[in-house]
């Protein structure tokens, strides 16, 4: 079984619930759009506050919606509701929070009392972080920030404290009865503002992943020998024949004994003239055999790293075919060859323009159908990267009046597949998330 696969981001949701809990929909939108100037979500306007009082940091504030048909299920001890996720980003790194409200006790005075919780959900996006059985571990692990100075403002009233419990949510100690919630929802859709600041620091994606990893150092006549053999010119000594299904060039002419020292499984089929299953098959009487499923442009990927030991990122359409041959012949280097692909990936994401709209998001796209083709949470640092700068160059273009129309993305990526969709669905439901929730940096 190949390590690689298509998914769907359609099918990735956070509104999967267990042990049949109700999902409650409305048309009230979950977000309000506070970048509606035309800048980044980087650029943050510094706010001088009184080291007393206040930390440093990346200040944030966001409005949950509580409805009155969520409320109506407070019924009784132990019913609780949950909200949406928010998403808490800066720069490259994120983490995404929820809030439940539980009726926690029956006060013979105020009636049914409840409490607030603020939940940590992870540090992506609608994107999988566990690892399955037989796959590979995610690039990104990250532990919940430490949340300071939080606080809970419930129907524009005074701030509450929230206080840190032993499993990373936080709480608000201070009681609210399930009648208050009612008259607050009375005539619709209430508000729970929370505002919170987060240290900069843990915003820096470098100290949760090597950005700065190097590939092997090669000889300008080891580059020589591998640009002719790409080109599909026959080098001395060379004695044994690669051949692909498609492309412009079919055959590769190679040297038996670097395929051998690439590759335990090159080395067996090549002494024993074996085919392995339908991958590659070896052709009888003849030193060739054929990678039927590759085509022409993906041998940079392969012989670069069988005559270099170097890691080139493939195209964004070529990443399931090629790591199914990658999976079959160099399971052991797997996870070498996805941390070089991140740092290419995010390296070529940072270097995109976001004010030109178009060819930043197609790219960013690109990107995301690369990692949604690797095995899951394999590249999760780079989909984190390719999802901000596509939000962020989207909510960029509609805050200057310049709609973004799907259709021209598509045209513009040239792939008329399902999962394109679904990853343009999953940008724009993004940027509403982290457009919702205001943002400012504060110092001393």
């Amino acid at each position: 079984m190949s390590y690689f696969d298509v998914i769907n981001p359609n099918e990735l949701s956070e509104d999967k619930l267990p042990n049949g809990a109700e999902i409650i929909r409305h048309d009230e939108n979950a977000f309000v759009n506070h970048y509606t100037s035309g800048n980044s979500f980087d650029e943050l306007e510094e706010v001088k506050v009184d080291e007393k009082s206040h930390e440093a940091g990346i200040h944030f504030a966001f409005d949950f919606k509580i409805h009155p048909d969520g409320v109506k299920k407070l019924e009784s001890l132990g019913n609780q509701i949950q909200s949406n996720s928010c998403v808490l980003q800066h720069s490259y790194v994120m983490f995404s929070y929820a809030y439940s409200i539980s009726v926690v006790g029956d006060d013979e005075a105020s009636g049914l009392v409840c409490q607030f919780r603020l939940m940590p959900i992870n540090h992506t996006y609608r994107h999988p972080t566990g690892v399955t059985k037989g796959g590979v571990a995610n690039s990104l692990q990250i532990e919940p920030p430490e949340l300071l100075n939080p606080k809970l403002v419930i129907g524009g009233f005074s701030a509450l404290d929230l206080v840190k419990e032993n499993n990373g949510s936080y709480i608000c100690q201070s009681a609210v009865t399930l009648e208050s919630l009612r008259n607050l929802t009375a005539n619709g859709v209430a508000t729970l503002r929370v505002e919170m600041t987060i240290d900069s620091d843990f915003f820096d994606l470098g100290q949760y992943i090597d950005l700065n990893i190097r590939q092997a150092h090669v000889t300008p006549n080891s580059n020589a020998i591998l640009g002719k053999i790409l080109a599909g010119e026959e080098v001395p000594k060379c004695d044994w024949v690669i051949s692909v299904g498609e492309g412009t060039r079919r055959d590769f002419h190679v040297h038996g004994v670097v395929l051998a020292n690439a590759s335990l499984s090159l080395k067996a089929a090549i002494s024993s003239h074996m085919s392995i299953g339908n991958n590659l098959a070896m052709v009888s009487h003849e030193n060739r055999f054929i990678l039927p499923k590759l085509e022409t442009e993906d041998m940079k990927v392969l012989l670069t790293f069988i005559y270099q030991r170097r890691y080139i990122l493939p195209r964004f359409d070529a990443v399931s075919r090629i790591g199914t041959i990658l999976t079959l012949l160099f399971r052991d280097d797997i996870s070498n060859f996805f941390k070089y692909w991140e740092v290419e990936l995010i390296n070529k994401v940072q270097q995109l323009d976001r004010s030109k709209c178009l060819s930043t998001i197609v790219e960013c796209i690109k990107a995301l159908v690369m990692v949604h083709s690797a095995p899951k949470g394999a590249l999760l640092a780079a989909y984190n990267a390719a999802l901000v700068t596509a939000a962020d160059a989207w909510q960029i273009s509609e805050a200057k009046g310049k709609k973004v129309k799907r259709e021209k993305l598509k045209k513009e990526i040239g792939r008329d597949w399902p999962i394109v969709d679904g990853v343009i669905e999953l940008i724009e439901d993004f940027k509403d998330s982290v457009c919702g929730v205001e943002k400012s940096k504060y110092v001393h």
